[in-house]
């Protein structure tokens, strides 16, 4: 997104706003949350933050809304809030992939008390065994954390049983066999 368009956008969502008034139904909250991407997207996270915390705590109920704030302040470096947002998004959707992942990566990369090696294994291999290893985004997160923290004791016993698993596709199983050994031989085990 370039600047111009972003800066055209942002226009746009003020006339919106201006058309809408006082409504605040779903089409504000629709508006609301184009102005907060434009805003992130133009690399003007402080400003997206405000509104990101409106829309988060007018729907309570919304995954949607709590990723997208935890996301934001996780780019801002406001990891202890962000763990909190990604655990809120996971509460109200426990399919929410992307906020597993990302919570993954915190729990990896961030300082404790904030980053909680265990947690983050233990969530990635729930994660991992639901998603069946049928996507590349997961498969990825399992190398990058394991290259990371060098921890391998759940998530290898994870990848072996996936391959073993007759339901599933030879090639997926293959990909899953190959994960596995990659990260056997990139990572000793931390046994």
């Amino acid at each position: 997104l370039y600047a111009n368009d972003a800066a055209a956008g942002l226009r746009e969502i003020d006339r919106a706003k201006e058309l809408l008034g006082s409504d605040r139904s779903s089409s504000w909250l629709e508006v609301r949350t184009v102005e907060a991407s434009l805003l992130d997207k133009a690399g003007r996270t402080a400003e997206a933050l405000p509104v990101l915390r409106e829309l988060a705590t007018s729907d309570p109920t919304s995954s949607r809304y709590a990723f997208n704030l935890a996301y934001a302040l996780d780019r801002a470096h406001e990891v202890a809030e962000a763990r909190q947002w990604y655990e809120k998004a996971l509460e109200l959707d426990a399919g929410n992939r992307s906020a597993a992942l990302c919570l993954v990566w915190l729990h990896a990369t961030a300082p404790a008390p904030t980053g909680d090696v265990d947690t983050g294994e233990r969530l990635l291999v729930k994660t991992l065994r639901a998603d069946r290893g049928r996507t590349q985004e997961v498969l990825t997160m399992v190398r990058d954390f394991c290259l990371r923290t060098k921890r391998l004791g759940l998530v290898l016993p994870a990848l072996a049983e996936l391959a073993a698993d007759e339901s599933l596709p030879a090639d997926l199983r293959a990909r899953l066999t190959h994960e596995r050994s990659f990260v056997q031989n990139a990572v000793p085990d931390d046994k």
